[in-house]
């Protein structure tokens, strides 16, 4: 089975993750990606979760190991980011 996905990153540890099985393609991921280049985070995680069927998670939802080490991941890449200051 396929899925379709959308991810925004909010800045630190901050995610809105919604995923349901893919069943083609749909009149909301223009919708989607209009909002995206249009309007506030506020107003894409609104339009996530109406393309979504409301079905959202976080980063506090991916097993233990996943989420340490994605937070491993933003860590490396805000030390990086610090050193060039």
């Amino acid at each position: 089975m396929d899925f379709v996905f959308a991810v925004l990153h909010l800045g630190g540890w901050d995610f809105h993750c919604c995923i349901q099985p893919f069943a083609g393609h749909r009149a909301y991921n223009q919708q989607l990606f209009d909002t995206l280049q249009q309007a506030s985070a506020a107003q894409v995680i609104l339009a996530m979760v109406k393309g979504f069927e409301e079905q959202s998670f976080s980063l506090q939802d991916l097993f233990a190991e996943e989420r340490q080490r994605i937070m491993g991941l933003l860590s490396q890449e805000t030390l990086a980011r610090l050193d060039q200051l």
